[in-house]
């Protein structure tokens, strides 16, 4: 399990536990165990689409070429944006993301 899902699913139990007190009323053990279930499993697939996502980004990366990319960006940023927002938006693009030649690659993707 990774940090990221450890640390949701401490938040998930720490809040149902936090609930229960407040409420001051008994939670059917099965119940509370069917809600962890299915928040994990949220999780799960959650963090599934994501690597999916990711992957999927990289290998457009790869095949259009970074500077594509900051073109469509730059593009839609100028027609939806201020000034102000353009620079927040290319300041977390480079905060977030490593370069293309450095991102995970799909896998089976041996380049």
């Amino acid at each position: 399990m990774s940090d990221n899902e450890q640390n949701l699913k401490n938040f998930i139990m720490t809040q149902a536990d936090q609930q229960q007190v407040e409420e001051k009323d008994a939670v059917d053990p099965t119940k509370l165990e069917k809600f962890y279930n299915s928040a994990l499993s949220s999780i799960s697939k959650m963090n599934n689409e994501i690597e999916k996502c990711t992957a999927k980004r990289a290998a457009l990366h790869s095949e259009l070429g970074e500077n594509i990319f900051n073109q469509w960006r730059s593009e839609h940023c100028s027609s939806v944006l201020t000034a102000e927002e353009q620079v927040l938006v290319e300041e977390a693009e480079r905060a977030q993301l490593p370069p293309p030649s450095e991102q995970r690659r799909p896998s089976g993707d041996s380049r």
